[in-house]
């Protein structure tokens, strides 16, 4: 990297292992930045993001390629991860796993802004809310 970008406080490089003195070879930058941003401590941050790396995939960090730029949509790793069949969420990727291989489909969970259904009003409802009187024998 540059000398200007290394000197420039308010950039954390991330290419030396801070506690152990090594370079990093491993592809676990995204993560780590995302440790970094969640705990706010630009130094140890490596159990972080091992548990960030976890949540995401099953994979080895020795066989892991890294994160596309094209991968970058689907990978919240702050969000949940949702069962297609039942709409379940979970905040780690190897429960849902352990949950999809048993989900039946049929507890179907959903989810609403606020945490309560609200239906929309009908036609009607509005009508009578904006004091248009309405004889339902026509209906």
């Amino acid at each position: 990297m540059p000398p200007y970008v290394l000197q420039n406080k308010a950039i954390v490089p991330f290419i030396i292992d801070t506690n152990h003195h090594q370079l990093y070879y491993d592809r676990l930058c995204f993560f780590r930045c995302m440790a970094a941003h969640q705990t706010g401590a630009r130094r140890c941050v490596e159990a972080r993001t091992r548990a960030l790396f976890r949540q995401w995939t099953d994979t080895s960090v020795d066989e892991f390629d890294g994160i596309n730029l094209w991968e970058l949509d689907e990978l919240e790793v702050a969000h949940a991860f949702g069962c297609e069949k039942c709409g379940k969420q979970y905040k780690e990727r190897k429960k849902l796993i352990w949950h999809e291989k048993r989900c039946a489909g049929d507890e179907i969970k959903r989810y609403y802004a606020g945490g309560v259904y609200h239906p929309n009003p009908t036609p009607l409802e509005v009508l009578a809310d904006e004091g248009v009187p309405v004889e339902t024998d026509f209906v």
